[in-house]
């Protein structure tokens, strides 16, 4: 438990968790239209990586939030945590 307290997220630059992904994720893979990008550092190490961007399906998802704009939210593309960081980290 005190070492899910290290953890820490931040933006980070695109292709540094580009490259991440590309090592953990299952898919190997990343998305070319996210723009966001959020790293998860325990202590000074990045151990995993979140991607963010538009919605596949907008028009499934944009009804959720009542008045939200079209372009008024970000979907979740991926995410990649390592082996290093505690349980249930996600």
């Amino acid at each position: 438990m005190g070492q899910a307290k290290g953890i820490r997220v931040t933006p980070i630059a695109k292709r540094d968790a580009d490259a991440l992904l590309m090592r953990l994720h299952y898919s190997h893979k990343t998305v070319n239209n996210a723009f966001l990008a959020l790293g998860v550092f325990l202590g000074a190490r990045l151990e995993g990586a979140m991607t963010f961007g538009p919605s596949r399906d907008k028009s499934n998802i944009q009804g959720l939030v009542s008045e939200t704009p079209w372009n008024g939210f970000l979907e979740l593309n991926r995410l990649a945590f390592s082996e290093a960081l505690p349980r249930n980290s996600e």
